[in-house]
């Protein structure tokens, strides 16, 4: 597995695009290529604070790809999990759309110069 992370430079945002398909399991592919999703990772000073990608609107591939991620959980864990049938009848009403989520904690780090999350959290998993 590379690793390019470690790799960027701290003194330039970097943008990671055309990710394998099985990292973007709610992203749509992009045409022509079934192995590569509509997404992206936005990187400052090495650290993600943003993660972009095109909504998988199609049900039955998204049925199919759930299919597959809970057959390889249960091969991997044993764990039994069900289709989220729901989120698939949502799914059908869909229009194309893309979103970003841009992490407010990251840019806190980012500015503060934080050298961990836990440093830009009003409070922590051990302060409740």
């Amino acid at each position: 597995v590379p690793k390019v992370i470690p790799s960027f430079s701290p003194d330039r945002p970097t943008v990671l695009t055309d990710f394998p398909a099985v990292l973007g399991s709610l992203a749509r592919l992009k045409p022509g290529e079934p192995l590569v999703a509509e997404r992206a990772e936005v990187f400052i000073g090495g650290l993600e604070v943003a993660n972009a990608f095109s909504e998988l609107t199609d049900r039955a591939e998204q049925t199919e790809r759930f299919r597959e991620e809970i057959r390889q959980i249960q091969r991997q864990t044993g764990e039994k999990r069900t289709i989220p049938r729901k989120f698939l009848k949502a799914l059908a009403r869909l229009p194309e759309c893309g979103g970003i989520a841009l992490g407010m904690d990251r840019l806190v780090m980012l500015f503060c110069d934080a050298a961990s999350i836990d440093e830009a959290m009003p409070f922590t998993a051990e302060t409740i």
